[in-house]
C-alpha cells in the first residue's frame, strides 16, 4: 500500500497488546470445515495494555489504567461468516454435492461461542482529542505451512452510546492458504472474485462482495520516539475526547468460513499467539 502523504505531528502514542493462545483442535474434512468439539478446546487468552495517551478497561466505570486482562475464551471457534457485524454471524448447517465438490448450501445463525467477543473502554489520557489507529495486528502460526492466520478475521465494533456506530473487520494476514479452495454455493462469478462473504440480511446462501481492511489501513508506530506516520489510506476506528469520555469497542476474532483460506487442511491448526496494537495520534 502507498505510503503516500505522510503526515508526522505531535503524537502521544498508545498501544493496545493482545495475546492470544490458541490450542490445536481437530475437524472434519468438509470444505467449511467442523471443529470435532467433543473433548477439543480452544483457549484464548488475552491481555490489553496502553501507553500515555490511551487509558484501558473492561468496564466503563474503571479502573483504568495502562494494562488490563480480559477474560479467556473458553469455548469453540468454528467458522462462520458476516458482511456487518451488527447484524451476527452465519454458519453452515448443510452442504450440496454436485458429483465433483461439495459446497457450503445451508446456513443458520451462527451461537456467540462459535467466535470470540470481548469489550474494552478506551478514554483519551490527554486534555486534547486523540485519534486511535491500528498499528499491527499479526497472528504467529504454529505450521507455515498450515496458516490458520489466512482464515482469521478481526472486528472492531465502535459504540455511540448503546448503538454500534462504525465498525471495522480486518484480515489479519496476507499470506495465502497453500490448499485453499473456493467453498461456498453461489451465483458470483468467484474465479475472479474471492472477496465474497455470506450476506448478514439473508439465510440463503446468497454472498456479497466484501473487502476487509488489511496492513494498508494502519498507521506506522515508532516505539522508541513514541511517534505515528501516518499512510495515505490510514483508518481512524474512533475518536476518544480529551475530556475523558469513554468509548466502548467490541473486538470481535473469527475463522471466515467464506475465505478461500478457510479450508480442510486447517483442521487441527492453531496460534501461538496474536498480537493487536492500536496507536493514538493527536492532530
Amino acid at each position: 500500500m502507498s505510503d503516500k502523504t505522510k503526515m508526522t505531528g505531535k503524537v502521544l502514542s498508545a498501544m493496545v497488546g493482545v495475546l492470544v493462545a490458541v490450542l490445536a483442535i481437530t475437524a472434519s474434512t468438509f470444505a467449511w470445515y467442523f471443529y470435532n468439539i467433543n473433548g477439543h478446546t480452544t483457549k484464548v487468552r488475552m491481555a490489553a495494555g496502553s501507553g500515555t495517551s490511551i487509558q484501558i478497561a473492561n468496564a466503563i466505570d474503571g479502573p483504568y489504567a495502562s494494562s488490563v486482562q480480559m477474560d479467556d475464551f473458553n469455548d469453540y471457534l468454528n467458522p462462520v461468516s458476516t458482511d456487518q457485524i451488527r447484524n451476527g454471524f452465519q454458519k453452515v448447517t448443510g452442504f450440496e454435492d454436485d458429483g465433483e465438490n461439495i459446497w457450503a448450501r445451508y446456513f443458520s445463525t451462527a451461537d456467540h461461542v462459535d467466535y470470540c467477543i470481548r469489550t474494552l473502554y478506551l478514554k483519551a489520557n490527554a486534555s486534547e482529542d486523540v485519534d486511535v489507529y491500528v498499528s499491527d495486528i499479526t497472528g504467529v502460526n504454529r505450521d507455515d505451512s498450515n496458516p490458520l492466520s489466512s482464515a482469521i478475521r478481526v472486528g472492531f465494533a465502535v459504540y455511540d452510546g448503546d448503538e454500534i456506530g462504525n465498525e471495522f473487520i480486518f484480515a489479519i494476514d496476507d499470506q495465502e492458504n497453500p490448499q485453499g479452495h473456493f467453498n461456498t454455493y453461489t451465483d458470483l462469478d468467484y474465479e475472479n472474485n474471492t472477496d465474497i462473504v455470506l450476506d448478514s440480511t439473508k439465510q440463503d446462501g446468497s454472498t456479497v462482495y466484501f473487502k476487509p481492511y488489511d496492513a494498508g489501513s494502519y498507521v506506522s508506530y515508532d516505539e522508541d520516539l513514541g511517534t505515528v506516520t501516518l499512510k495515505q489510506n490510514s483508518q481512524v476506528i474512533c475518536t476518544l475526547k480529551g475530556d475523558g469520555t469513554p468509548v466502548r469497542i467490541d473486538v470481535y476474532f473469527w475463522l471466515e468460513g467464506c475465505d478461500p483460506d478457510c479450508y480442510g487442511n486447517l483442521a487441527g491448526q492453531s496460534l501461538d499467539r496474536m498480537a493487536l496494537s492500536f496507536a493514538g495520534y493527536i492532530k
